[in-house]
């Protein structure tokens, strides 16, 4: 199992591409983000 709690990324200061995200992925579970680029 993987478990994120609050997890924030950005790719400079300004600019969050993902804010505060709780994640669980459990054992055999696919999990895609996906998003502008």
């Amino acid at each position: 199992m993987i478990e994120f709690k609050k997890l924030t990324k950005s790719y400079d200061s300004k600019t969050k591409v993902v804010d505060q995200l709780d994640l669980v992925i459990k054992d055999g579970e696919l999990v895609v983000l996906i998003g502008e680029t």
